[in-house]
């Protein structure tokens, strides 16, 4: 399959299904791939992202610790809605996602872990 690269706008045969760019030097600019990233998952600008991060103090919106660059980073929102909630670290972005943003999920592993402390 024949796709465009977003960086260089060269035409090139995609070799698997996750390909986006043509090589490893399109590939290499972190910032172009998280801004084409966020705009087409969650369409909004790198900079909306990098806000999202200053208006939280650039803290994970959940445990308050520093958010990290790159992966250390995760938009959460509401896979129904698609709404964006907040920016979360790699921690609690998983601990949402493994409760299936369950509140009576969290409300019980709460009561279990105060009822253990």
């Amino acid at each position: 399959m024949t796709k465009i690269c977003p960086k260089c706008k060269k035409e090139f045969i995609q070799k698997n299904k996750r390909a986006i760019y043509c090589s490893r030097h399109c590939q290499s600019n972190r910032r172009y791939t998280l801004a084409w990233w966020y705009k087409k998952k969650y369409n909004i600008t790198l900079e909306q992202f990098e806000q999202m991060k200053l208006s939280q103090n650039n803290c994970c919106a959940i445990c308050g610790k520093p958010l990290k660059d790159g992966r250390g980073s995760n938009i959460d929102h509401n896979h129904e809605s698609g709404r964006i909630r907040g920016v979360l670290c790699h921690k609690c972005n998983t601990a949402l996602g493994l409760l299936d943003d369950n509140v009576l999920l969290v409300d019980g592993m709460k009561n279990y872990l105060q009822k253990w402390a």
